[in-house]
């Protein structure tokens, strides 16, 4: 197995552990995520990938995770946040609410 298969092979299980968490809790882990950015950044300013070939092992790996493409969860995830709406600031008067915002 050549240095690059092994980068290679170590960034898709560290998205892959990524992406599962992200599935799970719905939040990202920044630390994970730079550290992740930073592997992948070593990784091509050695020569031993690039970064057409990262974004496309990310998609990979997303699609494997998720089921569905970046994209394509972005949109959801907006389109499903739009909806929501939260209508709870809405049940005192309005005149309360212009005062507890004063204060």
């Amino acid at each position: 197995m050549s240095q690059s298969d092994i980068v290679l092979e170590s960034v898709k299980q560290q998205l892959r552990e990524f992406y599962q968490d992200l599935r799970l809790t719905a939040k990202t882990n920044e630390i994970n995520k730079a550290r992740i950015e930073g592997y992948m950044l070593a990784g091509v300013q050695v020569g031993l990938t690039s970064n057409e070939e990262l974004k496309g092992l990310m998609i990979n790996i997303h699609v494997e995770v998720f089921g569905k493409s970046i994209e394509q969860r972005r949109l959801e995830y907006a389109l499903e946040y739009r909806s929501e709406e939260h209508w709870e600031i809405y049940d005192s008067p309005s005149f309360t609410r212009n005062s507890k915002s004063d204060s």
